[in-house]
């Protein structure tokens, strides 16, 4: 499998290439915004304080974001003050287990 043909005003930051379990190949791109906003018409970009981002790549991140190491004010997810630590503690949950968000809410 090979990365489809691009123009040369798209960067492409990461890609993976793998084989998911059913056998189907799937090629993961990771563009700069800059290349990906402009085929919506219309897009405005803001920009974002690193502070103000917290991936959730992985259902172990979702967990960290769901627990009360927060609190929802005013539609924001902010850390919760009454925590001694400021820091987030490192959840894994393992590959073999709660990989898919619909078996970590049962």
């Amino acid at each position: 499998m090979s990365l489809p043909s691009r123009k040369a005003q798209d960067v492409i930051n990461i890609y993976w290439i793998y084989t998911i379990k059913n056998g189907l190949n799937v090629i993961q791109l990771e563009t700069a915004v800059g290349s990906a906003i402009k085929n919506f018409s219309g897009a405005l970009g803001i920009n974002v304080p690193r502070s103000r981002f917290l991936p959730v790549k992985k259902t172990s991140d979702l967990l960290v974001v769901m627990s009360n190491l927060f609190t929802l004010v005013d539609g924001c997810l902010i850390q919760n003050t009454e925590r001694s630590i400021s820091s987030l503690p490192l959840v894994k949950l393992g590959d073999e287990h709660f990989q898919k968000v619909s078996i970590l809410m049962i």
